[in-house]
């Protein structure tokens, strides 16, 4: 399966707190069902259900229903956090099914979801196998899983020649909601929450390069999942190998900061220093609150606090590579003020500064360096390669001691994300288009809006600079705020912006939906037409500028109507659909996606 921490839950012990053994809904008796039993436990639920039969004919039906559940909302509150634990078939694709029948046949292959149903998965298993594809980046240097802050990317899908393939793109999230999961693994995902089916035709060469591009729609989501089948249109092959990108920059190790004996500290530049940890020597902590001032810097608090020992040793987990280290010292105690006052004298303290093997300082003798109630930055370049920076300090005359240590990646730059702006909305009765300006480097937008006079808000993730926001009640207000969010920052929320939504009149059209919305090749106008007398309607899709990209006319029966538009030819971007008839005009946003 794509998503490999699921799991059969008939006793509540791997999932959410329900638990549903199989049930068989109808066609027991007619099959010969015989009874199930389970194998492959794993988390406190199992991998393998099997039914057993003795009288399943041809053209029989069986349909019964099992709790299956992801092992990271275990123990809590069904139906687990955003409903991450109710499955559908489309956390299913992948899954194994072999049938084993009493002549010595056995068949099997794996599920594949079926494109827009977003629950259905199925295929058809028989003694004919088809060549199962294999697919990677077109880029080489990209490596699954892994994060990766760049949206546009190409899946390369290799296979016969000739051969139909699918590619599945799902979303996955790791939804918990605060809660702390149970055995999380690094890109992990316990449900998907949006689906994107993209097909070709290998080509002699023996693939077909597809481009994809990364989502991310929740806060909690932008786990890119793709996998691929050869389509023979009445089955499917078994899955591809599955290729995983998180959307993001893991900004965690561009800068570490750590405030040695003390709590956490921001600084005046404002770089956090972390409250101390990753030391693994034994050793003691102090703190000289007397000293009024500490010279050469404005973050005398920093400085007032140290860690000491003879022998004083941190092992800091860093990404491999090349980093600047900043260390931090002043001399606290002798000849500093509620301490050694008076005491003050050059070879009092001595010590040596190790990094990564190489000595840095030797016999470091703050006092005779700076003086007392000074600060001293000790900046050293450095490589790492195992995945753990390495410091060592220690003393030949008293205690060696360390006030800070700042990890940087040399020349970073600090990306401040600007305030979104010239935003704008487009109402109508139950859906609010709002737009805004891009922000330089930023990797997404938070939009997070409450209806007025409430307080209850909720927020949802964008890369786009648009969002289609609905279901919404005709004539209530709405509040809402556009946060962007780059590499390592985010910029303040903006301004608090309202809008009103629309009061529907009494009108002979109602109920009107654009579906899929956003739209990929084809979406599909819904309205009801009121009444009993045909009437005929003309529909028209404009750009943001007013000018008609596509048109048509529509004689409208009278209730449910469906007029199905072929958007191929429209650019990715946001446009206007508006209908006509009887002197009335509606117009929805429409949203295409590439």
């Amino acid at each position: 399966m794509i998503l490999p921490d699921m799991v059969f839950d008939p006793t509540s012990a791997a999932g959410d707190n329900v638990g549903k053994d199989l049930t068989v809904d109808f066609g027991a008796d007619s099959t010969g069902f015989l009874g199930h039993a389970f194998a492959g436990f794993r988390d406190g639920g199992y991998d393998s259900l099997i039914l057993t039969f003795d009288d399943f004919e041809p053209g029989e039906l069986i349909s019964f229903s099992i709790d299956v559940d992801p092992t990271s909302v275990q123990g809590l509150s069904s139906p687990g956090p955003a409903s991450s634990a109710k499955t559908s078939g489309m956390e299913f694709s992948g899954a194994k099914v072999e049938l084993s029948f009493d002549n010595g046949t056995v068949v099997g292959g794996e599920l594949f979801d079926q494109y827009g149903t977003f629950g259905t998965g199925l295929n058809r298993f028989d003694t004919d196998t088809l060549a199962v594809p294999s697919i990677a980046f077109v880029d080489t240097t990209i490596v699954s899983p892994s994060l990766s802050g760049k949206l546009e990317h190409t899946v390369r899908v290799s296979g016969p020649v000739g051969a139909t393939v699918k590619l599945l793109h799902t979303e996955g999230a790791l939804l918990l909601r605060g809660n702390p999961g149970f055995d999380i693994d690094p890109f992990e995902g316990n449900a998907f929450i949006k689906q994107i089916e993209l097909s070709g035709t290998i080509g002699l060469s023996g693939f077909v390069d597809i481009p994809v591009t990364l989502q991310k729609n929740d806060l909690e989501g932008g786990l890119n999942y793709f996998a691929a089948v050869v389509d023979a249109g009445i089955k499917t092959s078994d899955l591809s190998n599955v290729l995983l990108l998180q959307y993001g920059v893991d900004t965690s190790y561009l800068e570490v900061a750590i405030n040695c004996g003390g709590p956490e500290y921001t600084a005046a530049d404002g770089t956090v220093f972390m409250a101390d940890e990753n030391f693994f020597s034994t050793s003691l902590t102090f703190e000289n609150a007397a000293i009024a001032d500490v010279t050469g810097t404005d973050d005398d608090d920093l400085y007032r606090t140290e860690r000491f020992t003879v022998n004083l040793d941190y092992a800091i987990p860093v990404e491999d590579g090349e980093m600047e280290v900043d260390l931090h010292f002043a001399e606290i105690f002798w000849g500093a003020a509620g301490a050694g006052s008076g005491l003050g004298a050059s070879g009092q303290r001595l010590f040596d500064v190790v990094v990564e093997g190489m000595l840095v300082a030797d016999d470091l003798d703050l006092f005779d360096t700076v003086g007392a109630e000074a600060a001293l930055v000790l900046t050293v370049p450095v490589t790492v390669a195992d995945g753990e920076l390495n410091l060592s300090f220690n003393a030949s005359v008293d205690q060696a001691k360390i006030s800070a240590i700042n990890i940087r990646r040399p020349d970073t730059a600090v990306v401040v994300c600007g305030v979104p702006g010239n935003i704008s909305t487009m109402t109508n009765t139950t859906q609010a288009l709002i737009t805004w300006d891009p922000v330089p480097d930023a990797l997404g937008y938070i939009l997070s809006g409450r209806r007025l006079p409430g307080t209850f808000t909720k927020s949802v993730v964008t890369v786009s600079t648009s969002k289609v926001v609905q279901p919404l009640k005709p004539g209530r207000s709405y509040a809402f705020t556009i946060q962007a969010v780059c590499a390592g920052d985010s910029s303040l929320p903006t301004a608090e912006d309202t809008f009103t939504m629309a009061v529907p009149r009494v009108a002979d059209l109602v109920d009107l939906s654009l579906q899929p919305n956003p739209a990929q090749g084809f979406t599909t106008l819904n309205l009801h037409l009121q009444g009993k007398q045909e009437t005929e309607a003309e529909w028209r899709i404009q750009d943001m500028q007013g000018r008609t990209l596509l048109s048509g006319t529509r004689v409208l029966n009278p209730g449910e109507n469906r007029i199905s538009m072929d958007v191929h030819s429209l650019s990715p971007g946001i446009y206007r659909c508006t209908v006509s008839a009887k002197a009335q005009q509606y117009t929805l946003p429409l949203s295409i996606l590439r």
